[in-house]
Parts: C-alpha cells; sequence; structure tokens
C-alpha cells in the first residue's frame, strides 16, 4: 500500500488484483483508514487443478494509520488494478 499527502487530501493506492469492485468496502476507523473485501476465484475455475496461487483467496482487511487531521469523506475507485482511495482534507 502507498499513501500519499498532498496539501488538499490524502491518496492511498492499494494493488487488489483479481478483486471486484463492488466486493471492496472502505471507511476511516480510529484514524486509520479499513479496506476490506473478498477475492474469489471465477466459477469457472472453481474445480481447477491448483498448480500455483500466490494471490490469497477470501476475505481480507488491511488497516492503514492516516496522517493526523479531519476527512470529508472516503472516494474510491480501480485504477490499472488499483484501489485507489482519495480522503479530502477538512481545513
Amino acid at each position: 500500500a502507498d499513501v500519499l499527502e498532498t496539501e488538499r487530501e490524502v491518496v492511498v493506492l492499494l494493488a487488489l488484483p483479481g478483486v471486484s469492485p463492488d466486493r471492496v468496502e472502505a471507511a476511516i476507523e480510529d484514524g486509520e483508514l479499513v479496506v476490506s473485501g473478498v477475492r474469489v476465484l471465477p466459477p469457472e475455475l472453481r474445480d481447477a487443478l491448483i498448480y500455483r496461487l500466490e494471490l490469497p483467496q477470501g476475505r481480507f482487511e488491511r488497516r492503514l494509520p492516516l496522517p493526523p487531521g479531519r476527512y470529508s469523506g472516503v472516494e474510491r475507485e480501480f485504477v490499472y488494478g488499483c484501489l485507489q482511495v482519495r480522503l479530502r482534507k477538512m481545513v
């Protein structure tokens, strides 16, 4: 995960290959960005023989400490296999 801060916002990038955007949630809890979701194999591959599986399957949760401050909300989008979360700073 990458956490970057500009004058107006904090941007967090998380690599989530194979994760459907509708299976990811992002929220701020106690000064941390909490990203959780589920990665599942496509239905047509569930009975396949697995020779190598490096991407963990199932539920995941990641907690990332945020820079001190207040944020106006969580905006998220998927960009090139990464979840991009933008947190606008409140002044």
